[in-house]
């Protein structure tokens, strides 16, 4: 199959998903404790780690790749070789089902959120911190990406934030008026999105546990997440019966768009480290698809027109190379360029932004100017510069010109003048001595 196209892989329900951090690999978690490492562009099968014997609520990978930790019912949470699919430890302390898992950012420590009430912490292997403070089932569980602070959901509607260093409570987060779902922290760990059977996902400032946005959505939601770029967060939303994947953007403050209605309704959801793909577990297996809202591709489209007719006129005086120019590079290597710009991979006008049009055609043309395959290109320029030298060169040529013709025929003038009042004055000296001697 074609890596771009949306497809998906029948099997058994897929209760979590997760991509791997260079988005080669997917893993999903089914009711029977099966976890499926399969290849996201395809969906073969890669491994299938057998160790649980029950659901497979949660799985996540750690920020290597190398190891994937998974937490399941009858109170087992279990850590894996991404690689062979070897069993390397299973973390003691749970006793009740495991709903939630995370890897740190170093992937020493995995934090995990169970139904008896607790969010546990463990440091290779070891049992390290048991955080206790929510009053119903912990539903989920996130750690931010410095490591520092771990923010729960639980069944009592409320948001825990937690220090890592020494398990203390920072905060409460209050708002929802449901079961909390799904967590996560934005990739700067400045905000915290939030799921509920509520149908809202909300956003807070981690550092005022204020709730700064709250977005309203036809179903209950189920799980959220956020854009690499913290431009965004996209979230899956359903009633079991039918559902949809939707995205709400930072810069649009109104309501949520929607990336796709599946067939099937979406059990979980996750983002590659692009952001750019979804994959998202259903009752009758997994699919993958483009995270594309169509405000996404409203942005791809416009910026690639304007890249196309941004070179197509820098190249168009250029007659060995300019119909090539436009093609091979608003469609080449500057429309994926401006793709990962659409999925927030920069910010839009920045001078430092690699991937903005502008930009990136300053970077192309000027590592081209050295090359004499693309001498008609630097050449063309030259003699436009040159003549446009020339043509400056010919005006002040005859603008002196001009100014000399011109202190000429003054000068001319003068002289003239002169000589005029001169033989007046001689007429007159002779009329003069004429009468004298007529008297």
């Amino acid at each position: 199959m074609s890596k771009n196209s949306h497809f998906c892989v029948p099997g058994p329900a897929s209760l979590s998903v997760a991509f791997s951090p260079d988005g080669s690999k997917i893993a999903t978690g089914s009711p029977d404790g099966e976890v499926c490492v399969m290849d996201a562009t395809n969906g073969n099968i890669v491994h299938t780690l057998e160790g649980h014997s029950g659901p497979v609520k949660s799985v996540a990978f750690s920020p290597d790749g190398r190891k994937i930790v998974t937490g399941a019912s009858y109170s087992t949470v279990c850590v894996w070789d991404a690689e062979n699919g070897e069993l390397l430890d299973t973390l003691q302390g749970c006793t009740k089902s495991v709903t939630s898992v995370a890897f740190s950012a170093d992937g020493e420590t995995v934090v995990a959120g169970c139904a008896d009430l607790r969010v546990r912490v463990w440091n290779k292997g070891e049992l390290v911190k048991t955080l206790k403070e929510h009053s119903r089932s912990v539903t989920t569980v996130a750690i931010s990406s410095d490591g520092s602070m771990i923010v729960s959901g639980s069944d009592d509607k409320k948001l825990l934030l937690w220090s890592v260093s020494d398990g203390s409570l920072i905060d409460t987060l209050i708002g929802h008026t449901d079961s909390v779902t799904s967590v996560c922290f934005s990739p700067d760990g400045s905000k915290i999105v939030s799921g509920s059977a509520d149908k809202t996902v909300r956003i807070w400032d981690t550092e005022t546990a204020d709730e700064i946005h709250l977005i309203r959505v036809a179903y209950p939601v189920n799980a959220v997440c956020f854009s690499p770029s913290n431009k965004k967060v996209v979230f899956s939303s359903t009633n079991n019966q039918t559902g949809l994947i939707g995205a709400w953007h930072f810069n649009s403050n109104g309501d949520p768009e929607t990336i796709m209605t599946p067939d099937n309704p979406p059990l979980s959801i996750a983002l590659n480290s692009r952001g750019n793909k979804i994959v998202y577990g259903t009752p009758d297996g997994v699919c993958v698809c483009s995270a594309m809202s169509q405000k996404d591709i409203n942005t791809t489209e416009t910026l690639s027109a304007v890249a196309n007719v941004s070179i197509a006129k820098q190249f168009k005086k250029s007659n060995e190379y300019g119909r090539s120019a436009s093609q091979a590079l608003g469609q080449g290597e500057i429309f994926k360029k401006i793709t990962a710009f659409a999925h927030g991979e920069g910010d839009r006008g920045s001078k430092d932004d690699e991937f903005a049009p502008s930009t990136y055609y300053k970077k192309f043309t000027h590592k081209r100017r050295s090359s004499s395959s693309y001498g008609s290109v630097t050449d063309g320029r030259k003699s436009r510069s040159s003549k446009s030298s020339k043509s400056s060169k010919s005006s002040q040529k005859k603008s002196s010109h001009n100014s000399q013709n011109k202190s000429s025929n003054s000068s001319q003038k003068k002289s003239s003048k002169s000589s005029q009042k001169k033989r007046s004055s001689n007429s007159s000296q002779k009329k003069s001595s004429h009468n004298s001697h007529n008297v």
